[in-house]
């Protein structure tokens, strides 16, 4: 619900940030396109109308976010005149960055985690705390600088130590928060 409310708000806020820029002290100035006003939407990197982008469920959202900055279209591959972005990465496409990232990082979890379909089976416990949700925005940040150090536990030592009993795997990382980038 509140990301619903998050997203329309967003929505209303480009098109009254628009509209209020093409009037000049009580007139309207003559329609234009103007590309620095109408932001583009962005769905787990990928370029969509934002009709289509509307039809994405709230609950299958992981992260929200809105660019305004000049620059942030170089992060994305778009024109030089946007600079309003609104970023969506649903469920299903963070856990598949975080499955990669780990895969990456570590042998160990390659082989107890071969595919990110079966990153459902495992909890990570993530600088001694349990990564709650299904964002998994901690292994999605982690990487070959600011890491410390990723290790396997399995089903036993899971339920003994972190009262987990429905995973066969805890994936225990620890790294350098302040030392993270996103991808």
């Amino acid at each position: 619900m509140n990301r619903c409310l998050l997203l329309l708000s967003s929505i209303l806020f480009f098109f009254l940030d628009s509209h209020a820029q093409q009037t000049v002290i009580g007139r309207s100035l003559p329609s234009q396109p103007d590309t620095l006003n109408v932001p583009e939407y962005y769905m787990d990197g990928v370029k969509y109308p934002s009709i289509e982008a509307m039809k994405v469920e709230p609950n299958d959202l992981c992260e929200f976010r809105i660019e305004k900055k000049p620059g942030s279209q170089i992060l994305y591959g778009t024109g030089p005149d946007s600079c309003k972005m609104v970023i969506l990465i649903t469920r299903p496409y963070a856990r598949q960055q975080a499955w990669e990232n780990i895969s990456a990082l570590s042998p160990a979890y390659s082989k107890v985690v071969p595919t990110a379909a079966q990153a459902l089976n495992v909890v990570y416990i993530v600088n001694g705390k349990l990564e709650s949700g299904t964002c998994l925005n901690a292994p999605r940040e982690v990487n070959k600088k600011n890491l410390i150090s990723i290790s396997i536990i399995n089903k036993d030592k899971l339920q003994k130590k972190y009262g987990v009993m429905d995973k066969d795997h805890g994936v225990i990382i620890k790294y350098r928060k302040n030392a993270a980038t996103r991808h």
